[in-house]
This record gives structure tokens, C-alpha cells and sequence, in this order.
């Protein structure tokens, strides 16, 4: 019966491509760990602990932890024409590394807590499914700006050590070449007539010094 039930699930599963209804991996010989997730993707690594083959396929589901409790994350695709369903192996006591690309069905994620589903599965004696299901949680973090400040191009510094070695005078006559080099493209940009009278001030000033 209880083979039956998760045959039915299984069936039930494929045809909807949405919610898992098996067992979770904890009744499976099987070990999960999440390597990495992101906005895009999951990177995660599944152990077969016994001396039987399980399977599994390109299918997963994720769901969101909302204002509801988790529910479907919401789909940018067709799970039908996506999912190829191909079968894959874990050979007895071997481990592989999955990578779970959410961008065709779901898009980039927005911030959250998510939970990811797939289904495992061995096959018995009799040639029959016995399915279960990983569940690994993570969570996505909103972009963080980077909170170092940016030298501005337009302001100009001096400081004590360059007043001492080059001296006053030098100095000035860099600074006035700094504005001036700053007026000069604000000529080239705004093209106003304001920017134009500072820029032949400024060349006045300093071929006085």
C-alpha cells in the first residue's frame, strides 16, 4: 500500500510538475548537503549511502516562505516543456554534485527564504519505485551597495606634504590648473556661457602668478 501511495504521488507529481508529496530524505539511505545558493542558483551535493543505485531527474520544486507559510515560489515557465525528465544515476555509495539552474522556471529570485524539493528514488527487488524527496533551505539576501566611499573626479585635495615639498607658489598654480582644467570641460559638456567666463577668468589669474 505504501508502495502504491508513493507511485500514485510520483505520477501526480510529473503530470503537475508542482508539489512533492513523498517522504522526506530522512527515511532515504541518502545524505544532502547544500554546497551554495544564490539568486540563480543551487549548487548541491547528494551522498548515496547504500550499496543500490537511486535515481533521479532534472525536476525540483521551490517554495517561498511568505506572509502564508511556504508556498510555490511563482513560475516564469512551463514546466512541462522545460523539464526533460531524463533519468540519472547515483551509483552505490558514490556522491555527486548537482547544480539546479533557477533561471528557466523561476527567473532571478527577489529576497527571501526558500526551500528546494527533488525527488530520489530506488528501484527494488521486484523492479518497483520507492520515492522520496531532499528539502534544503536557503535564503536570499537583498544586493548590498558597497559602503566605500568614491573619490569624486571634480573635487580637488592638497595636502600639507605637497605644500612643504613643492612649495606655495607651485601648488597654486597647480590648483588654478586643476579648476581650469575642470572649467574646460564643463565648457566641453554644458557649453554654457557661465562655464566660458570662468574659464577665461581663471586663465587671467594665472598667468599673473
Amino acid at each position: 500500500m505504501k508502495k502504491l501511495f508513493a507511485l500514485v504521488m510520483s505520477f501526480v507529481f510529473i503530470l503537475s510538475g508542482c508539489d512533492i508529496k513523498n517522504p522526506h530524505s530522512d527515511e532515504l539511505p541518502i545524505k544532502e548537503e547544500l554546497i551554495e545558493a544564490s539568486a540563480e542558483k543551487a549548487v548541491i551535493k547528494i551522498a548515496n549511502l547504500v550499496e543500490t543505485d537511486c535515481f533521479y531527474d532534472d525536476t525540483y520544486l521551490l517554495k517561498r516562505n511568505g506572509e502564508n507559510g511556504w508556498e510555490t515560489a511563482e513560475m516564469k515557465g512551463d514546466t512541462r516543456e522545460i523539464f526533460t525528465r531524463e533519468e540519472s544515476v547515483i551509483n552505490a555509495g558514490e556522491t555527486v554534485t548537482l547544480t539546479v539552474d533557477f533561471s528557466a522556471v523561476y527567473g532571478t529570485l527577489s529576497p527571501g527564504e526558500y526551500r528546494l524539493y527533488k525527488e530520489i528514488w530506488f528501484v527494488d527487488e521486484n523492479g518497483e519505485k520507492e520515492y522520496g524527496e531532499i528539502l534544503l533551505n536557503f535564503t536570499v539576501e537583498e544586493n548590498k551597495q558597497s559602503s566605500d566611499p568614491q573619490e569624486d573626479p571634480n573635487i580637488i585635495t592638497v595636502t600639507v606634504a605637497e605644500v612643504s615639498e613643492k612649495g606655495i607658489s607651485l601648488v597654486i598654480k597647480n590648483i588654478i590648473a586643476k579648476i581650469m582644467f575642470l572649467a574646460k570641460n564643463i565648457i566641453l559638456k554644458e557649453k554654457t556661457a557661465i562655464a566660458g567666463k570662468l574659464f577665461r577668468n581663471l586663465t587671467a589669474s594665472f598667468s599673473l602668478i
